[in-house]
């Protein structure tokens, strides 16, 4: 089957027909047949990432930021504290109330503002069948806002001198090809360094069922020629991710489950996240409600979309980010500093009304999500859907503004 079937039975809507007030900037919703969309949904999350980052033209040529300052991540302690605003908590909730009796939202969302959680809710099902309710501790898949976590991981090795940005891939991956000694950590991190997208290939829709090892998902890519020079151009994808899963398990003798766990979960007290592999109490996707979506196994993501978490694990995440219990500062600097175009490492750093924002949404077979940050403003909008054409970029945007007193 051709490349042509990703956009069988599409039907993307100008307009999100969900409530008049609520306009999404970039993640309109997807109606679509079960078997399309999962594929279709990781290609138009790097759609959705370009036209974020770069909506001029593609691939993008390189302006490397190093040395970034935490002024422009926006993430060291010791900010400016944001001026109050109204609470419009109740009106969040009418919202995404509406949302979901409408039968337009499944899943959980939680909206904090100055330190204080303004909303922490969930709404419709979990598993229709057994009429378990969301909550915000239900675990919920995450598809690629895994990838922040993948970064964090790889700068704390950075930080204990086992890994180097600047070093060729090949000092970290046995039996490296020759095509990828130009590939440095900072290409992957940066989706630069011209690796293939293998969930954009052909293979990937028959296989995404079956459990996949780190070693066999990376050699789906291993022999491929690269589209590009590494560092010439940015092309947004899962194959940099998964091979930086990859080389945390080479590097820090761990599996990657294992070292998120250790390094991150544990220590911020998320119980209710981890590597998604058969573990109970995980909410079941839905195509639609009350449809079951096309099995994934998250095997076939691993470090680049096969995370699950909850609303408030998540929270607990957005609050350490502001200190330094899991990195030093300058470092953690250097993931919300622009790297390519608006691309930190595994963030997205823009600008809405004025106010910067660090974001990272995720699309997959069952799941769409979105954590977005206002770091000046002092605000965290988290939603995590197990109804994968559920709106989230429109709800996360329109949650905002009543965040912001609009």
């Amino acid at each position: 089957m051709g490349p042509s079937y990703r956009y069988h039975n599409l039907f993307i809507r100008s307009e999100p027909a969900i409530l008049p007030q609520h306009k999404s900037a970039y993640n309109e919703s997807l109606l679509m047949n079960r078997r399309s969309f999962v594929i279709f949904g990781l290609l138009i999350l790097g759609v959705i990432i370009f036209l974020i980052l770069a909506p001029a033209s593609a691939p993008q040529p390189i302006i490397s930021r190093w040395g970034g300052q935490g002024s422009q991540g926006g993430l060291i302690s010791g900010e400016a504290q944001p001026a109050a605003r109204p609470d419009n908590s109740a009106e969040m909730d009418a919202y995404l109330a509406q949302l979901a009796s409408a039968g337009q939202w499944s899943g959980s969302a939680l909206v904090a503002s100055g330190g204080k959680v303004l909303l922490a809710k969930g709404y419709g099902l979990s598993d229709v069948n057994s009429k378990v309710a969301n909550t915000p501790d239900t675990r919920l898949r995450l598809a690629s806002v895994t990838k922040q976590f993948t970064a964090m991981a790889v700068m704390q090795l950075v930080n204990d001198g086992k890994l180097q940005l600047t070093s060729s891939v090949c000092s970290y991956v046995p039996q490296c090809p020759q095509a990828w000694q130009p590939i440095t950590i900072h290409n992957l991190l940066t989706h630069t360094s011209g690796l293939q997208n293998f969930t954009d290939l052909p293979s990937y829709e028959p296989t995404m069922a079956q459990p996949t090892s780190p070693e066999e998902l990376v050699g789906r890519f291993r022999d491929l020629p690269l589209l590009s020079t590494p560092g010439s151009a940015y092309r947004y994808g899962n194959s940099g991710y998964v091979l930086l899963g990859y080389i945390i398990e080479q590097v820090s003798g761990q599996s990657y489950p294992d070292y998120l766990r250790s390094h991150i979960f544990e220590p911020l007290g998320m119980s209710n996240s981890g590597f998604d592999v058969g573990i109970t109490g995980v909410a079941q996707g839905y195509s639609s409600i009350g449809v079951p979506c096309a099995r994934l196994d998250a095997t076939t993501l691993f470090s680049a979309g096969g995370l699950y978490s909850s609303a408030n694990d998540l929270y607990r995440w957005d609050q350490a980010l502001y200190t330094s219990k899991l990195l030093p500062d300058s470092l953690r600097a250097e993931i919300f500093t622009p790297q390519v175009g608006s691309y930190g490492y595994g963030w997205i750093i823009t600008a809405r009304g004025g106010q910067r924002v660090v974001e990272h949404p995720g699309l997959m077979s069952g799941a769409a999500t979105e954590i977005a940050r206002l770091p000046d403003a002092g605000i965290t909008v988290i939603v995590l859907s197990n109804l994968e054409n559920a709106d989230v970029g429109g709800i996360t945007n329109h949650l905002i503004d009543l965040a912001l007193g609009g």
